[in-house]
């Protein structure tokens, strides 16, 4: 590739005057030398961490717990110093526990309300330097 200001080989890239450059050795004395960029680790040699979410029932869970210890809603939201609003929403599938909520109601109840989930692990045919789309992940999904 060649220096975008003077048109010799160009070395690497720099900022001058706010405009990124292909720039030679020379030119690149007239603005910010950029580092060459560094190669992103790569994904697949990493070991895989087990992600946590929360169960798809955990409103019925809830629910079915704190009646089965003979709990009023009202009662038990300020057991566990939560608002009964929110421990409503949760037990009819409004609103999703928060992983912190999810470990107090576990605690409180003895149930469990978080599991480990396999980390999607992306293995496409695509070269590296082509995006990966929403239609890929909906391929590996479904898979």
């Amino acid at each position: 590739m060649q220096c975008e200001m003077c048109g010799k080989p160009a070395t690497g890239k720099a900022i001058v005057e706010g405009v990124t450059m292909q720039v030679c050795a020379t030119c690149a004395s007239f603005g910010n030398k950029l580092d060459a960029p560094r190669q992103a680790p790569n994904v697949a040699h990493r070991a895989a961490e087990p992600l946590l979410s929360i169960v798809d029932d955990a409103g019925t869970r809830v629910k079915r717990a704190r009646e089965q210890q003979g709990l009023a809603q009202k009662d038990f939201a300020l057991r566990i110093s939560e608002h009964q609003s929110v421990l409503q929403h949760i037990e009819t599938g409004k609103q999703e526990p928060s992983l912190e909520l999810a470990r107090k109601l576990e605690k409180a109840l003895h149930i469990t309300l978080v599991e480990e989930t396999a980390p999607i692990t992306l293995s496409t045919t695509k070269s590296p330097s082509t995006a990966i789309t929403i239609g890929d992940l909906l391929k590996l999904k479904s898979e």
